[in-house]
């Protein structure tokens, strides 16, 4: 996995073990919108660079729907995700 559950705890400075089944659920929903973004089944193609980029989508996405649990604007989300991995992007017609 290109985040565990630690470093995503980590990120978002959790200390407590409280909502980790929570965060491990948001941590693969958020890896799944990324793969999907990047129209890829895993990040093994990716360059070191690539996959920090790749990291960084996936901690923004799955932070912003820890914060806004209840009332997370998953268009925005969406949107923001995809800037952050635009030139990654594989495009196809």
């Amino acid at each position: 996995m290109i985040v565990d559950l630690e470093e995503i705890k980590n990120v978002m400075k959790v200390d407590n073990n409280d909502d980790d089944k929570t965060i491990e659920t948001l941590l693969n929903a958020n890896i799944s919108l990324v793969k999907s973004i990047l129209r890829v089944d895993d990040f093994k193609e990716f360059s070191a660079k690539d996959k920090a980029l790749i990291k960084s989508a996936i901690y923004y996405a799955t932070t912003y729907r820890y914060e806004f649990i209840n009332n997370a604007d998953m268009k925005l989300l969406e949107f923001n995700v995809r800037s952050i991995l635009n030139t990654l992007r594989e495009v196809k017609f």
